[in-house]
């Protein structure tokens, strides 16, 4: 279920970079933040078709997104709300995909 809402969200950023960017409140979006919505977009995609839900790898490259994300956050107040609501969906992909795959486990 983890990777039917990561892809959804990876197709959505990918096909709606300026939507995407508009909704965390950026209204003049650059060819470089479209190009990385886009980016992130297909890594989502892929991390969904690639990764099993029971891999530690998945909530690993989601947790370190987020770390970075705060960074970007903290360095760059123009890029602070896109890079809090992403580091807030990474977060929560991390955390659905360690429940999920734990719940696998027992």
């Amino acid at each position: 279920m983890v990777a039917v809402a990561r892809a959804a969200s990876g197709a959505l950023l990918l096909l709606f970079p300026r939507r995407s960017l508009r909704l965390c409140g950026v209204d003049r979006s650059t060819r470089l933040a479209r190009g990385a919505v886009r980016a992130l977009g297909a890594r989502q995609i892929a991390q969904a078709l690639l990764l099993d839900e029971r891999s530690r790898v998945g909530a690993a490259a989601d947790v370190l997104h987020a770390a970075s994300m705060l960074g970007l956050a903290a360095k760059d107040p123009r890029a602070r709300t896109p890079a809090l609501v992403s580091a807030a969906m990474a977060t929560g992909f991390a955390a659905a995909q360690r429940s999920s795959s734990s719940a696998r486990r027992s």
